[in-house]
């Protein structure tokens, strides 16, 4: 311990040397800040039992250190000043500042401000402070430094105005003796102010709270952790109007065990914290923080509806997102989430330079043993093997699920499904698709249907038809006995679930694959030398972590951004051992789902030239308890059985048909909550409907349509079944946002100044300087006279470009009526208009075209011939529309249901007329925007114009049959049904197809 205490005294001895070689003094301020010991003390466990927070004051907390600051006379521009330019006016003297952090355990994103202390010498008028752009918080690759640059901005010295050079003072002979430099200086106090909450972990977080058990508590409290888990919020009542509240500090509900896992402890904080709606609570101190360094407070933003819901970490803040919703500073949007036990995915579209749309996934990978064997690590939907059947028919064995019976994290919840399918041995299918593992999850996540029903029952699936003896649940550990399992006979195979892999994705390939392992290793390195030398030193005797622990939670999150997963492994399990008493909770080393994923969840989005890291954390569904239809459903042949409907999840119909009804199946039949309400639900299903054809030949064709269902009516008009819908369930949850309050984030700082002033070198005679004077007046006189001859010639060519511009105005109007101008916008700046096609030429590198204006002057015919054809369509659209207005206008008035309703049904005809004459490569365009999410580009240049044309069909029609159009507000953007179209959009629609 004297070893390490000598060192780091050394250390601390070094770093003060080098101040003393500084040319000039420089200002220690501060950010991060500290309690006395008396807090530590305040701090046990009897503030458990009362369920207050702690109670803090604040006038107490003290400073430290994590900068130096400086200011470097060579950098002061202008320098020296001249006394001529400072006889004439006030002149502003900017000097840079510059920093070295001496506290590598902080991020410092922006400065919020710098200002300074009103005390100037006689000679400085003003003083003040100019952000250079980093200091703003920008980086981008035009800038002179940044703060890892050691970039703080510019003091900014103003020099009052001295008419009277030799009123000068403290001046002396410059170098060679030819003139006088002057000198101010004098000291300068500032107090900074800067962010540093996210290099604590001391982000902001927004939950959707529902009401749970304990045991319901037990299974998902990671889901509402914060401040790095080092707090958990929960609802413990939520009404119409307001919500109570308690947080649970992080050492109260999860310790470690020391076998990698923690053990689960219930007990409150901070309890019993009612808030109405738009109300906050108090600040909020937590046990593990330095309260001087930060608080939170929480608001309740409004009572709603379950939904599904998406858990982002973007840079230190927790956020959670439904579909369509919006983040990071509503420049992100989500756009889709799919769920399927324990993966996961989402898209989200960012507002950067261009509009980007990025996917995010969680695919836990699982170890399996077949026939005793050693475990290898499988993703969701991986082949495994292949064998031949009692009837003599090749069967293929796939990974098609990863589930959990209870809390996801926890391994002894966890099972998989096999399925094994009819395909042959020369037919390579080394994985199934999204559909086929969609399919599967819809089985397995409706227990009615699968775990006990499914039986020898025949099953449509896809071009297959199964039964429910190719399916089978490996469990990790057997229910019954409580012992590990050792495998399930399958297929004449041995199969055995070992547990969680780890993940081996690498989010960003490197282009520079030896300098980035340089890189990293070094920072490695540096990690483990404070980690050797400094792991029992503090920066203050108060704080809670050590520089060793601080260093290896840096150093496990360094890994986990680089996806480097077994050195995470490693870590966690390290960190676990050394540190097992530790208030800091670490997200990757609680979940198995991070260790194990093998796909991106990472990525970093730059807006306003700022860098922000968004971390997919998971999906979150309601439970049955928190919504749920309960349906009856009766078969074609007369069985009845009752489902409890959850969320976006497919209940697949099986048993209600005979064997041979059931073969003449063209797909699977299901039925789909979409949304639900006190007295009714909206339900997807896809059934058959039985009819016969003019052989006599029984056929069942399988339609998808959407329902609503009142409760209590029966309907037994849905092709060949009756639906009841006999209950619902409808929770409330509180929309909770946790606001963290960086406190006392202000230093001040004291440096030096020193700025010259040079005298003139030559002094003039008398006579001399006023022969001077006489030739400048007479330039003077000169100038004015040019100055006013060229102010008439400009009067009269303003006038010229006026009457010029209004004319060119009317020409326009004239030549661009009839929809031309909309036509002439689209053509050229529309979506692969002419703009973006000459300005993709010129930056291939190709120069068929020497600049873009070159492109466009080159293909001006067919560019007024394209302006033309839209214009013409534009005009025709027109003209319908004025038909239809005048046919349903009665009295005055537009009847805009029927007149909607005829233009939809006019826009799917004209488009539909259309698809067969267009040429292929307009095909293709279409084809591609349309179904951009389920066809790849290959995929659609293989395909048959007929093929094409018949998917486009289907696909406007089902838009237009999905979303409805807008009933009421006519022409404008405001839909009273949401998603319905307006008429603007249904003509986007038909020019889009038919141009």
């Amino acid at each position: 311990m004297k070893k390490i205490n000598q060192s780091f005294k050394i250390l601390i001895f070094f770093l003060f040397g080098i101040l003393l070689f500084v040319p000039l003094i420089s200002a220690v301020y501060t950010e991060s800040l500290t309690y006395s010991s008396k807090y530590n003390r305040a701090i046990g466990q009897g503030v458990f039992s009362t369920g207050e927070s702690l109670r803090i004051d604040e006038s107490m907390c003290q400073q430290g250190t994590d900068f130096i600051i400086q200011i470097n006379p060579l950098e002061c521009i202008p320098s020296p000043v001249r006394s001529d330019l400072l006889e004439e006016e006030n002149v502003n003297v900017f000097c840079k500042l510059t920093a070295i952090k001496i506290n590598p355990f902080i991020e410092v994103t922006d400065v919020d401000g710098i200002r300074f202390d009103r005390e100037y010498p006689r000679e400085v008028l003003n003083i003040g402070y100019q952000p250079a752009q980093a200091a703003l918080g920008y980086t981008g690759d035009n800038l002179d430094g940044s703060l890892i640059n050691n970039n703080f901005g510019y003091v900014v010295i103003t020099l009052r105005r001295q008419p009277n050079e030799s009123a000068l003072t403290n001046c002396e002979k410059a170098a060679f003796g030819l003139s006088e430099v002057c000198w101010v200086e004098g000291n300068i106090t500032a107090t900074l102010r800067y962010d540093v909450r996210n290099s604590f972990g001391l982000g902001n977080a927004e939950f959707y709270l529902p009401v749970m058990n304990d045991k319901e508590w037990e299974d998902n409290y990671l889901y509402y952790g914060f401040w790095d888990g080092r707090g958990y919020l929960r609802a413990e009542s939520v009404t119409e109007d307001s919500a109570i509240l308690s947080i649970y500090s992080a050492s109260s509900v999860a310790r470690p065990s020391g076998k990698g896992g923690f053990d689960y402890r219930l007990a409150r904080y901070a309890s019993n914290i009612k808030l109405g709606i738009g109300d906050s609570s108090r600040k909020v101190f937590l046990p593990g923080i330095n309260p001087c360094l930060g608080n939170l407070q929480l608001t309740l933003h409004g009572i709603e509806r379950p939904d599904t819901a998406v858990m982002f970490k973007v840079n230190g803040d927790y956020v959670e997102v439904r579909k369509d919703g919006k983040f990071l500073d509503e420049r992100c949007t989500v756009i889709d989430i799919f769920k399927t036990g324990l993966s996961s995915q989402v898209k989200i579209r960012c507002k950067e330079k261009k509009q980007k749309v990025y996917t995010l996934s969680l695919s836990p990978q699982v170890n399996l043993s077949l026939d005793g064997g050693n475990p290898k690590e499988y993703s969701i939907g991986d082949f495994l093997y292949g064998y031949t059947d009692s009837k003599g028919q090749y069967q293929k064995v796939y990974l098609g699920y990863i589930g959990s019976d209870g809390n996801e994290e926890d391994l002894n919840d966890l099972y998989v499904i096999l399925v094994s399918l009819p395909i042959s041995e020369n037919i390579k299918k080394n994985s199934l698709d999204e559909e086929e593992l969609y399919f599967i999850a819809s089985y397995a996540e409706a227990k009615d249907g699968f775990l006990s029903n499914l039986g020898v029952n025949t099953v449509r699936f896809f071009k297959w038809a199964i039964t429910g003896e190719s399916f089978k649940v490996v469990p990790y550990k057997n229910k019954k006995t409580g012992a590990i399992s050792e495998g399930i006979e399958f297929a004449d195979k041995k199969v055995a679930l070992r547990g969680f892999a780890v993940g081996n994705y690498l989010d960003v390939v490197q282009s520079d694959e030896e300098l980035y392992q340089s890189y990293y290793d070094s920072a490695i390195e540096d990690f483990e030398k404070v980690i050797d030398s400094y792991s029992n030193e503090r920066e203050y005797e108060s704080d809670i972590q050590d520089f060793g622990e601080r260093a290896l939670i840096e150093e496990i999150y360094l890994a986990e951004s680089v996806k480097e997963m077994r050195t995470v492994l490693e870590l966690c399990k390290k960190f676990n051992e050394e540190y097992p008493n530790s208030q800091a909770r670490i997200g990757i080393c609680d979940s198995n789902i991070l260790l194990s994923n093998n796909k991106a969840s990472i990525v970093e989005v730059t807006i306003n030239d700022i860098t922000n890291r968004i971390s997919f954390l998971g999906v979150k569904e309601p439970s049955l308890e928190e919504y749920n239809a309960e349906v009856v459903v009766k078969g074609p042949n007369g069985r009845t059985e009752r489902y409890n409907l959850r969320k976006n999840k497919q209940i697949p119909l099986i048993g209600f048909r005979t064997e041979e009804d059931t073969q003449k199946l063209d797909s699977g039949e299901y039925i789909l909550l979409e949304s639900l309400d006190t007295g009714s639900a909206q339900i997807t299903f896809a059934v058959g409907k039985t009819t016969t054809n003019n052989k006599g030949d029984k056929e069942i064709t399988v339609s998808t349509k959407s329902e609503k269902l009142n409760l209590n009516v029966q309907r037994p008009d849905i092709g060949d079944y009756s639906f009841t819908l006999v209950d619902t369930t409808l929770a409330s949850v509180a929309k909770v946002s946790i606001d963290s309050n960086i406190e006392r984030a202000i230093s001040n700082s004291s440096f030096k100044f020193k700025i010259g002033i040079e005298k003139r070198a030559i002094k003039l005679a008398p006579d001399k300087t006023k022969e001077k004077l006489r030739e400048l007046e007479k330039r003077i006189d000169d100038l004015t006279k040019i100055s006013s001859t060229l102010d008439s010639i400009n009067r009269g060519m303003k006038f010229a470009c006026g009457a010029t511009g209004a004319g060119l105005v009317v020409k326009n109007l004239i030549a661009n009526r009839n929809g031309k101008a909309i036509a002439r916008e689209k053509v050229m700046a529309g979506t692969g208009g002419w703009n973006e096609k000459c300005q993709e030429d010129y930056n291939s590198g190709l120069y068929k075209y020497k600049s873009v204006e070159d492109c466009l002057l080159d293909n001006a015919e067919e560019i007024e011939k394209e302006v033309e054809d839209m214009a013409n369509i534009i005009s025709q659209q027109n003209n319908k529309i004025r038909e239809l207005e005048a046919t349903y206008t009665k009295d005055g008035k537009l009847n805009e249901k029927l007149f909607m309703v005829s233009y939809s049904n006019h826009v799917y005809s004209s488009v539909d007329s259309s698809l067969s004459k267009m040429d292929r490569n307009s095909l293709i365009s279409l084809t591609e925007s349309l179904h951009k999410d389920s066809l790849s580009p290959d995929e659609i240049m293989e395909m048959s114009e007929e093929k094409m044309i018949e998917l486009n069909r289907q696909k406007i029609q089902s838009i237009l049959n999905n979303r409805g159009t807008s009933e009421s507000k006519y022409g404008t953007d405001y839909l009273v049904s949401e998603g319905a179209f307006t008429v603007n959009e249904l003509k986007e629609i038909e020019l889009y197809a038919t141009y």
